[in-house]
C-alpha cells in the first residue's frame, strides 16, 4: 500500500507479480477503486494490456460495447482484408477484455492512432477482434493463432482494417 497506484499497474504489467502477490496488488486496486473509481481507472487507462486484461478480469463487470450484428460486420470485415491481402482467417471471436484492452493500445501508439485522431473517432469507434491466420507471411508454418483485428469505423460507417492493424 505504500506504492502509487501506478507503480501497483506496473507490476502487473511488467508480469512480475503473479499469484498470492498479483491478488494482493487486485486487492489494493479494489481498495482504492472504492475510494476513487475515476481515479483507478484513469490509471488502468494508461497502464499496459496486461495490466488492463488483469484489472478487467479480475473485476469481472465490463460489458461488451458492440451489438452482435456490429460484431459480425467486423468479422466479415476481417474475411474480406484478408480475402484481398492473399490470406484466410478463422475462429474469429469477440472477447469483451480482449477488444477493451487491445482498442485501447492500439489507440495510444498503433497504427490506427492518427486515423482515429484525425477523423475525430473516440474508442466507441474501434473493435477488436480475434481469429486465427492462415498463409501469413513471417510466420514459420504459415499461420498465426490468436491473431487480433483492430478496426475503426469508417465514413461510411463500416469498419476498416488498415496494414498493421492486427498481430499478436
Amino acid at each position: 500500500s505504500a506504492r502509487d497506484t501506478d507503480d501497483l499497474l506496473w507490476y502487473l504489467d511488467m508480469g512480475w507479480a503473479d499469484g498470492a502477490y498479483a491478488e494482493g496488488i487486485l486487492s489494493e486496486l479494489d481498495r482504492r477503486w472504492e475510494l476513487d473509481p475515476a481515479a483507478v481507472e484513469d490509471a488502468v487507462m494508461q497502464a499496459g494490456t496486461q495490466a488492463q486484461t488483469l484489472w478487467l478480469t479480475h473485476r469481472g463487470d465490463i460489458e461488451p460495447r458492440f451489438s452482435e450484428d456490429e460484431i459480425e460486420a467486423a468479422y466479415q470485415a476481417v474475411r474480406d482484408y484478408a480475402a484481398e491481402n492473399g490470406f484466410s482467417v478463422e475462429n474469429l471471436r469477440y472477447d469483451t477484455v480482449t477488444d477493451w484492452s487491445q482498442s485501447q493500445v492500439i489507440l495510444r501508439n498503433g497504427v490506427l492512432q492518427d486515423n482515429v485522431q484525425q477523423d475525430g473517432l473516440t474508442i466507441d469507434d474501434v473493435i477488436t477482434v480475434v481469429g486465427d491466420a492462415r498463409e501469413v507471411s513471417g510466420t514459420p508454418d504459415g499461420r498465426a493463432d490468436g491473431y487480433s483485428f483492430t478496426l475503426y469505423r469508417g465514413a461510411d460507417g463500416e469498419g476498416v482494417l488498415e496494414d498493421g492493424a492486427f498481430g499478436y
